[in-house]
């Protein structure tokens, strides 16, 4: 049986190198839809290739040299899986691809949806995760793969996906957290629950009305003086609604 699996090894091990190494060449070129789908297809054969060497009891040494084989096909896959997520962020934000229904072409403007470019809503929303985990920690794609195999496990595509949720709060949300706008009292928009929004709403109005008012009231002497210094303690508490004007 180790004859029949170095066989099958040998056989289909150059074209799988072959493959991956066109994917390569396809990601560096930035054809990343196309690279995704042969590094897919790599991945796919490499693992059918150690998992056959595995049932056989093949030598450690073939069954590390498809694991490798597949270990390089997913990280393609990954990386050409972010760019495809910036691509398509970047289409939808030109109105170029629609992420739901139909897309409403007219004229010579041809608009696209996810399914034209072969990219599910689930492809997406795991596109984007790793994207943001990958930013947040340069590296992690490869930290993932690489631990693996330095611990003779398979290098999978359910590893990649474990090792986002090692945490109770994933690491692509610190990403995304990270990134939105921090509101006058502190706290991100991203951590607000959708009631609290009408009472941020007030707050924000009420500052920006004390403000103007402020502002209005006079031009100072110079722009580096303490407001109480040019109003006074009185009147603006008054201002601020702390007493009656």
């Amino acid at each position: 049986m180790e004859s029949v699996a170095i066989s099958l090894h040998e056989s289909s091990g150059l074209d799988i190198v072959a493959t991956i190494e066109r994917a390569r060449t396809l990601l560096d070129a930035g054809d990343c839809q196309a690279a995704r789908l042969l590094a897919s297809g790599a991945y796919e054969q490499a693992k059918a290739v150690g998992g056959y060497a595995e049932k056989v009891k093949a030598s450690r040494q073939l069954i590390d040299k498809a694991r490798r084989m597949q270990a390089d096909a997913l990280k393609i896959e990954a990386y050409a899986t972010i760019r495809l997520a910036d691509e398509v962020d970047a289409a939808q934000k030109s109105g170029v691809l629609v992420s739901r229904g139909r897309p409403k072409n007219s004229g010579r403007e041809l608009v696209l949806t996810l399914s034209d470019i072969g990219f599910g809503r689930r492809d997406l929303f795991s596109a984007r995760r790793l994207r943001a985990a990958e930013r947040v920690k340069p590296g992690f794609i490869e930290s993932v793969i690489e631990s693996r195999m330095a611990g003779g496990l398979e290098p999978n595509r359910k590893s990649l996906a474990s090792a986002l949720k090692t945490s109770d709060r994933p690491v692509y949300r610190d990403l995304e957290v990270s990134a939105t706008h921090r509101l006058a009292d502190g706290r991100q928009v991203s951590t607000l629950k959708w009631y609290e929004i009408d009472g941020a709403i007030r707050r924000a109005q009420r500052d920006l009305d004390i403000l103007s008012k402020v502002k209005a009231h006079c031009v100072p002497a110079s722009d580096d003086q303490l407001i109480v210094d040019v109003i006074g303690s009185q009147r603006l508490r008054q201002m601020c609604g702390g007493g009656d004007e």
